[in-house]
């Protein structure tokens, strides 16, 4: 939410910075709109036509289920050391002729030499198994991938830049109480500088 009156629903593509209508038109992004509130009622009208309603409860917004609190984005200039990680594993559903499943793994380091690195591994293997539950043969095979470049926090984004020249990443960065967070990420062992 801007003091102008508008708002965006979701990552601005600029960060927190003045929010530009032209530049999120353009990109055909209808995420974002005014807001107007009325007594306990905060009322969101969408660049798309949608209209949404939220309710004020003294310091936070409630929207369904879910309630929204205040965060303090990170200063620009900002360095962090702490890492992110992620793990997944689903199983190959049963009575289908396998036993087994696939995996993925992400490790994401950022130092606070402005630096960071990433590692994603992924793997699946299997058993193929009779009509009697004896195992007759099986695979396995798995991959890993690394990443490297910088960072900077600028505008409330964390913005990540690789070392190969793909495009730049970018994920809001926050403080939610004592606890750093990357998009919806906890930071482990985030220590602001």
């Amino acid at each position: 939410f801007w003091p102008d009156g508008r708002f965006y629903d979701g990552t601005p593509p600029q960060g927190l910075a003045a929010f530009d209508p032209a530049f999120v038109q353009d990109l055909g992004d209808m995420s974002w709109g005014n807001y107007r509130v009325d007594g306990d009622t905060l009322a969101l009208s969408y660049a798309s036509g949608e209209t949404s309603e939220l309710t004020v409860t003294g310091a936070g917004l409630v929207r369904g289920e879910a309630t929204l609190y205040p965060v303090q984005p990170l200063p620009d200039g900002t360095k962090v050391n702490g890492s992110l990680s992620s793990f997944f594993y689903s199983g190959f559903t049963p009575g289908a002729g396998l036993e087994g499943g696939v995996s993925a793994a992400n490790y994401t380091v950022f130092n606070p030499d402005g630096t960071w690195s990433h590692e994603h591994s992924g793997g699946a293997s299997a058993s193929f198994v009779d009509g009697t539950g004896t195992a007759t043969g099986g695979f396995a095979s798995g991959s890993t991938d690394k990443d490297v470049g910088t960072y900077k926090v600028k505008d409330g984004l964390l913005i990540r830049t690789s070392n190969d020249g793909s495009d730049p990443l970018t994920a809001l960065i926050f403080k939610s109480g004592n606890d750093i967070m990357i998009g919806t990420e906890l930071l482990a062992s985030g220590a602001q500088k």
